[in-house]
């Protein structure tokens, strides 16, 4: 990581060609890229620094989380008009270097002793610069996509987005994206084989599985991200294990301990019982084969929901971590709105975990050991899906609602869109499932798009279930998430003041656009679409809600492979911006991410083209521009 800074707001980065691979003495190897910089107007100098060598994690720390490392950061010199900064990894295990070459229009200069700038031989004239990064950090070993995707995949996908689903891939996980996450995400993977999978070969479900499985805790729960590297050296140094690069891993995060088993039971669907078995046969890093690992996992599931099987109350739902503030997806300070107790895990994935391991067992009939955990999550399940969803409604007199989510439309200087029909068979009132519950089992009246897990998940969901999470999803913003920029992933129209004022377009999982959740709601509609034991009606309306999914996705294709992206109030209208422009936004978007590559592994069913065309190859959006 190098910055650059300067006394005035607008440097610009745009690459010059594409990267190249760069190999040297005793294992060295790395990238090389040229990059043009435009400095702002009347700019002299751009210092260069910080110069951080090592974890992405150590990255993070200083540029979104500004938490010192010294450790990482490096010292440049400069000779003979090349800028070299080095160092060896604090055990010694490793070696990092970067050079920087003036190729136009500047010179290095040092105006103070131990620093370095970059002077512009004219005012208002561009520098291009030559980067040389490199490292002998043991590397992973790539897959061909022609063993993680369906070959047709491979025949209709833009060339450029599956390059970038080539480059998270290897043999020991896929990674969850760059340039933040240059490491396994449990919960991230195991989404995408979720959402995607219907698209992916075996293989992808294999190293998912197996990355989760070597990083189990022993009691059975998955990890979330692990600390690998120079990373865990300094972890572990800290706490007293010195020189140890044993892997550190995080396990607050609470959904990811409930996918492993729904995406079990399609894996063993799609891959067949020889090759599962196959599978479930081979050992991980302590020995231990696969299936002893899974046994565990599923293990922790059933205790994990045994209280509230037994006693269904609030306080027995999964609740977030003892202090901590976020633990599914909604990773912010803010995603749950101050929730305790997050819908999607005990609305959508707890419930869906126990029928999945109902279903494993199922396809393994002659394993007495998971018929009886398999009877457990069979009499638990009954309890969950009875009983949690109905702790997430909210009811609110209809006309109420109505002002209450144009008044929110008026606060973020935007005009209200028509109002749509009643969305509940009782015409007197609006109807939605909260964000979360708080601590003392309160809803938190958030709306948002964690409905479409239940879509995805739950097969048996009544109509009334079924119909007012679609509808959420698709009622037209304030009233629901739907926008002609994309589908937000909540709305605080009905938040008490003054939270109201501070859910607006700068929180990480408020008025933003997260595009894999689209695809999420469009493979939730598909699947209740396969239902026989819906109403005509239901199936007619689910049939309009996947049109409007479809319809978004199509006029918003262009800004589909961002982690996520902002939406901002232009003339009262809505318009698309990158994630992380504005001050106020609390990181920046990912520049290439696991989950943000579903628009790959996801077409629309054929009754949506025969109603809305093909998928456009060109998008109909025009990014920064209102829609």
């Amino acid at each position: 990581f190098v910055g650059f800074r300067t006394t005035k707001p607008g440097i610009r980065f745009e690459p010059v060609g594409p990267l190249r691979p760069t190999y040297g003495q005793g294992g060295m190897r790395g990238i090389q890229a040229r990059i043009r910089v435009f400095p702002p107007a009347g700019e002299t100098a751009l210092d260069v620094g910080p110069i951080v060598e090592g974890s992405m994690r150590h990255v993070r720390n200083i540029r979104d989380d500004h938490i010192p490392q010294p450790m990482v950061v490096v010292d440049p010199t400069v000779k003979n008009g090349l800028l070299t900064a080095s160092r060896s990894a604090i055990d010694g295990r490793s070696y990092f270097s970067l050079t920087i070459r003036v190729l136009a229009g500047a010179r290095f200069t040092s105006p103070v002793a131990g620093s370095v700038s970059i002077e512009p031989a004219a005012p208002g004239k561009p520098i291009e610069l030559e980067l040389s990064a490199s490292t002998d950090e043991n590397p992973l070993v790539p897959v061909p996509l022609a063993e993680i995707v369906l070959p047709e995949v491979i025949r209709h996908s833009d060339p450029h987005g599956l390059a970038e689903l080539s480059y998270l891939v290897y043999e020991e996980s896929i990674l969850a994206g760059a340039d933040n996450f240059l490491t396994m995400f449990g919960r991230d993977n195991q989404f995408l084989l979720a959402i995607g999978g219907d698209s992916l070969l075996p293989k992808a479900y294999e190293i998912v599985f197996a990355s989760h499985l070597n990083s189990m805790r022993a009691d059975g729960n998955l990890a979330h991200e692990p600390a690998i590297g120079e990373y865990a050296a300094v972890l572990n140094e800290a706490r007293g294990k010195s020189n140890s690069r044993v892997e550190v891993d995080d396990y607050k995060m609470i959904d990811t301990r409930f996918l492993m088993a729904i995406n079990i039971a399609r894996y063993i669907e799609r891959a067949g019982p020889e090759r599962a078995r196959a599978f479930f046969d081979r050992r991980g890093r302590n020995h231990e084969t696969f299936k002893a690992l899974l046994l565990k996992n599923l293990r922790f599931v059933v205790a994990s929901c045994e209280a509230f099987a037994k006693q269904p109350t609030s306080g027995n739902l999964i609740s977030l971590e003892a202090g901590e503030r976020s633990g599914n997806w909604r990773d912010s300070h803010e995603g749950l709105g101050g929730g305790r107790y997050p819908f999607d895990v005990n609305a959508a994935l707890a419930p869906a975990a126990l029928r999945a391991i109902d279903k494993i067992s199922s396809l393994s009939p002659n394993d007495s050991e998971l018929a009886q955990i398999a009877g457990l999550a069979r009499a638990q399940e009954a309890v969950w899906s009875d009983r949690a969803w109905p702790m997430f409604q909210v009811r609110l007199p209809l006309e109420r609602a109505y002002r209450s989510s144009e008044s929110y439309a008026h606060e973020l200087h935007l005009r209200a869109s028509a109002r749509p029909p009643p969305v509940t068979p009782l015409k007197e009132s609006f109807r939605f499932s909260a964000v979360s519950l708080d601590g003392e089992g309160r809803p938190i009246p958030i709306l948002h798009s964690d409905g479409a897990f239940l879509l995805l998940c739950d097969q048996k969901a009544s109509d009334e279930r079924v119909l007012e999470e679609a509808r959420t999803l698709t009622a037209p913003f304030p009233y629901g998430l739907a926008t002609p920029v994309g589908m937000f992933v909540s709305n605080g129209a009905h938040l008490p003041e003054p939270q109201r004022a501070g859910w607006d377009f700068a929180g990480y999982h408020k008025l933003v656009v997260w595009p894999w959740q689209e695809f999420l709601a469009a493979k939730g509609l598909e699947r209740q679409l396969q239902r026989t034991d819906l109403k005509p009606e239901t199936l007619r309306q689910l049939r309009e809600a996947e049109l409007t999914v479809w319809g978004i996705i199509y006029k918003t294709e262009r800004l589909l492979s961002f982690e996520l992206y902002a939406a901002t109030a232009e003339h009262g209208h809505l318009a698309a911006q990158p994630y992380g422009l504005d001050a106020r936004h609390e990181t920046s978007a990912a520049i290439v991410q696991g989950w943000s590559k579903l628009a790959l592994l996801n077409a629309p069913p054929a009754r949506v083209v025969q109603r809305l065309g093909p998928a456009p190859t060109q998008g109909l959006a025009l990014f920064m521009k209102p829609l």
